[in-house]
Order: structure tokens, then sequence, then C-alpha cells
């Protein structure tokens, strides 16, 4: 792996950026970049994921630290540009160039968010990369999550009402994000587009419904629990009492008596 030299480094990377206006050139001037700096062999000692992931660079973060900085700089000086760039970026088969593109997304102003949620939209697909995928809900996120939510509660909206389980369980996760973000504080919402599937939870989103709670509970419990609580009390459905029991503990002690309370009501204890 060379070395790397900052001023070099930014040198490299504002020739880059010559090419924003030329998505397909781009590409490839940044991935060379990558691959010249890349270590591809493995190293003895170093841990090796079960999961298959998408063949990566192994770029040092010094190199992808700049090249976010200078790649969120340009999206708001030129943000029509760099979502082309996005966009061709995503389609490389390796991890880094993913990751730049969900940065990229994640950094373009609110003036242009109805094109970033129509690139989320096109980007989730459940058969995605999952490193890349929490990456891009992370990453892609961010500007919508401060100052756009409401495209977002259209997007999970969206997602919960297609059938089938898959397009459900992005929904769910991109909630997960959104409630795990310390200054994302417009949570009504988000508890009125989970109501109906936790009314009548189906078995194979049990998993992602509690993910998705946990995350809730952790954010505000005191509402968490009374969101439970009354759900408890409309819905007749066996599979949301159970959905519940398992939630107790994500609770602190003093709300846990609560909830087995109502859910003696319902005769599952």
């Amino acid at each position: 792996m060379p070395s790397v030299e900052l001023t070099r480094l930014r040198d490299q990377i504002f020739r880059i950026l010559t090419y924003i206006d030329r998505p397909d050139e781009f590409r490839r001037a940044l991935v060379n970049m990558l691959e010249q700096y890349g270590e591809h062999a493995y190293r003895a000692g170093e841990a090796v994921s079960s999961r298959p992931l998408l063949p990566a660079f192994r770029a040092p973060a010094l190199v992808m630290r700049q090249l976010e900085l200078e790649l969120s700089a340009a999206a708001h000086r030129q943000p029509d540009l760099l979502l082309a760039c996005a966009g061709a970026l995503w389609q490389e088969a390796h991890m880094e160039p993913r990751l730049l593109a969900a940065t990229i997304l994640g950094q373009i102003p609110a003036t242009h968010a109805e094109p970033v949620l129509a690139s989320l939209h096109a980007w989730m697909r459940p058969a995605e990369d999952r490193q890349a995928l929490d990456a891009l809900l992370e990453r892609g996120t961010v500007t919508l999550r401060r100052a756009a939510p409401d495209g977002l509660f259209r997007l999970i909206q969206m997602g919960l009402g297609t059938p089938g389980p898959e397009n459900q369980r992005l929904a769910l996760l991109l909630i997960e994000v959104i409630v795990s973000d310390p200054q994302f504080a417009n949570l009504p919402p988000i508890f009125r587009l989970i109501s109906p599937l936790l009314s009548a939870p189906p078995a194979r989103l049990i998993n992602d419904l509690h993910h998705s709670l946990a995350a809730l509970a952790r954010r505000t419990p005191a509402e968490t629990a009374y969101f439970l609580r009354q759900t408890l009390a409309t819905s007749s459905d066996p599979a949301t009492a159970r959905l519940v029991r398992r939630m107790v503990s994500e609770f602190p002690p003093e709300m846990q008596s609560s909830l087995r309370t109502a859910l003696r009501s319902r005769s599952v204890i």
C-alpha cells in the first residue's frame, strides 16, 4: 500500500473533481485512485466476516476521510452534478465507491430532497449487500433527517404498504436508523406509521419489528411503553401480545411493571 501524503492526496482529489460533469469518467478516476491506495492482500490475524460482503479496495482511513470531506463540500456547491456522480459510484462492485455514494447523497442540500429520495428508493433493494445498505440508510439520509423528514416518512409508508416482507423489512430498518439519530426529534409520525403493522404483526417481521421498537424504547421509553399499552388495548391479535412480551426487557424496571399489567389483562403471562 503506498504511503499517504496529504498534499498529494488533495491534488489527486482535485483532479477527480474536474470530472464531475462526466459521471462515468469521475467514477473511473476515483476507482483508479482507490486501487492505487488499496491493499488487496489478506493479512494473517485479521478478522474475516462470515457474511458475504462486497469486495473492498481496503483504502486507508485517511484517504476515505479526505474523499468524504471533499465530496461532501462539492455536494453542497454543485448538488445536481454530484447526484449524478453518486449514481455512477453506486453501480460499482466494490464497497468504498458505494460508501462514498451514500455519503454524497446525505450531503445534498434539502432543496434537492426529491431527487435524493428518488435515489434512495431506487437503491434500497432487498438483495443489496447489507453493509452497503446500512451505509446508504445511515449516511444517505443525514440531510433528510435534519431538514426534510416528511420525505423519509413517505418512503417508510411506501415500504410498509408494499405486499411481501422484504420491502417492509427495509422500511423498518430505516425507522431504526432514523430513531437512533439523537438529533431526530419528530417521533410521533414514526408511531403512527408502525401502528398498523404492530396491530397485526406478520410472523416473518417479528424480529424486525422488535429491533425498531427497541430503538424507540431507547430513545423515548415512556412514550413507547404507552404506545405498546394502547396497542394491546385495541388489538386482538395474539402476535401483538407475544411481541410486547418480548419487548418488556427493553424498558427500565419501573416501566416493565405497567407492561406486564397490560399483558396480564390479555392472559399471556
